[in-house]
């Protein structure tokens, strides 16, 4: 599979979301993927869940830019909002479960939202995969969350 195959799909779906959250979304796939072997499900679900949190976390009249591409032999799926950030402090942490619960970042509508497993059940994902995830952000500047996972990646089971 694609995963720009897998990135589509789970923009479509989330569209009807986005839009009623006043929140748009770009997805741009760099160049032709390769396809590679995953589990399709578990991968869409991953993506699904980073989408599901930058929608959450992206006030009305922000925007949402999914990127996918594939270099140095990994294929790599971006996600960057235009929401509050993430303090540097909770960088690291916003992977732990139970953290988005906590406090990991503002949410749109000023209210905590969430069990905080979502970015947590996208790093099982992607490590099952043999994959990587990493965060970056500047409080009050957005968040870009990238999982990457090698072009060689296996099931995930």
């Amino acid at each position: 599979m694609s995963l720009g195959d897998i990135a589509a799909e789970v923009v479509d779906a989330m569209e009807a979301r986005a839009t009623a959250a006043g929140v748009r979304i770009a997805l741009q796939v760099e160049g032709a993927l390769p396809p590679i072997m995953f589990d399709g499900s578990l991968m869409e679900r991953a993506v699904g869940n980073l989408l599901a949190n930058a929608i959450e976390h992206t006030p009305p009249g922000g925007r949402i830019d999914v990127r996918v591409n594939a270099r140095d032999g990994r294929h790599e799926i971006s996600v960057n909002d235009t929401g509050p950030g993430i303090a540097a402090a909770d960088l690291d942490r916003v992977w732990d479960r139970f953290f988005g619960a906590e406090r990991s970042r503002s949410h749109a509508g000023g209210q905590a939202q969430g069990a905080g497993l979502g970015l947590a059940i996208v790093k099982g994902i992607v490590e099952a995969h043999g994959g990587e995830v990493q965060a970056t952000s500047s409080a009050g500047a957005g968040a870009t969350f990238v999982l990457s996972i090698p072009a060689g990646a296996r099931g995930g089971g």
